[in-house]
């Protein structure tokens, strides 16, 4: 995913990559480039959901600077400069960090999946159904135990436990066990 072009069509915004993912893999395992672009669905204010199997893990969301001009898009853990941006310096992410990034299942019907992702040297918790956003950054308290929000009010708690070879196999959210997926 090294160039993304999006453009106006039809009244929506339209991701066009010229890099990276293409789309599925046909049933020769070759994949399918996207010659027409993904029609964006917008899920909040620059949010948006591409429907395609290549880009549908995460939300495509754009930054902008004081001026409220675009400067850089995330995907999950990748982030985009836009084209003639300098990019702002980003913290070292934690090295412990690699231990617990990853995806969590639940058998809880409300609360089914979690992922972590570390990102420009922040760690981001990624789940549907959370509220108000569904990426939001892990702040590590005492006692190695984060806030799942970067403001002081934000009540929910995840920790992170019973590391087998260099990984986190449960995060536990709020009580709830989550159990690391490998795939």
């Amino acid at each position: 995913m090294d160039t993304l072009e999006f453009v106006a069509r039809d009244g929506r915004l339209v991701l066009v990559p010229t890099a990276g993912p293409a789309g599925p893999a046909s049933q020769t395992g070759v994949e399918q480039p996207l010659t027409d672009g993904i029609a964006l669905e917008r899920r909040g204010d620059d949010t948006f959901l591409a429907p395609h199997p290549a880009w549908d893990a995460f939300h495509l969301r754009f930054e902008r600077d004081e001026a409220g001009e675009v400067v850089a898009l995330s995907f999950g853990p990748t982030w985009y400069l836009r084209a003639g941006r300098a990019a702002p310096p980003a913290p070292e992410p934690d090295p412990s960090w690699r231990a617990l990034v990853g995806g969590y299942r639940s058998h809880n019907p409300w609360m089914p999946t979690l992922r972590v992702i570390e990102r420009r040297g922040r760690l981001y918790l990624v789940a549907p159904w959370q509220y108000p956003s569904d990426e939001l950054e892990l702040v590590l308290l005492d006692g190695g135990r984060y806030r799942v929000g970067s403001l002081k009010w934000c009540p929910d708690r995840v920790s992170f436990d019973t590391v087998i070879d260099g990984r986190a196999t449960r995060a536990v959210f709020n009580g709830q066990p989550f159990f690391r997926t490998f795939t």
